[in-house]
């Protein structure tokens, strides 16, 4: 006796979803360049505009806050407002990196032209997400995470 939902869209998703990889879907939808470039924008707005590293420390108390001259020159908003951001220079050498099924880094290129290296400077938390960019994140990524899924499925 064969199988009543032999050949039927529901028996061809069902053993499709046997041969799906979550591991695999992770790696696609990270890799997207669209989704690289928000995880990027996310942790570079934490500086730019919360002054906070990746653990929510205000960047002003790790490093000391701006002088006067650089409030004045650099358009700063106050002295707290640390927020690594110069030429822009720092902030656009953030990349996504090191996709696996369970994680990525996030990396950047510290060293400004006179040698000093930021993440010495400031901690290696400039790199990397708060819990509210993680939930961002999170949203952002539910429903590319489900096409991908929906299209293995075949529905």
């Amino acid at each position: 006796m064969s199988n009543l939902f032999s050949d039927t869209p529901l028996w061809n998703m069902l053993n499709g979803a046997s041969t799906i990889d979550e591991g695999v879907i992770w790696i696609e939808t990270i890799s997207q360049k669209q989704t690289r470039k928000f995880i990027v924008k996310l942790n570079t707005d934490q500086m730019r505009y919360d002054f906070i590293n990746a653990e929510g420390v205000p960047l002003a108390s790790i490093g000391g806050p701006y002088s006067p001259f650089t409030v004045r020159e650099g358009n700063k908003a106050g002295p707290d407002s640390v927020d690594l951001y110069d030429t822009g220079e720092f902030h656009e050498s953030f990349k996504v990196k090191n996709i696996t099924k369970k994680s990525f880094d996030i990396v950047s290129d510290p060293i400004k032209d006179d040698g000093t290296n930021l993440l010495d400077e400031w901690g290696d938390e400039i790199e990397g997400l708060t819990f509210e960019s993680i939930d961002a994140l999170v949203v952002y990524l539910t429903p590319l995470y489900q096409q991908k899924l929906m299209r293995k499925l075949g529905v």
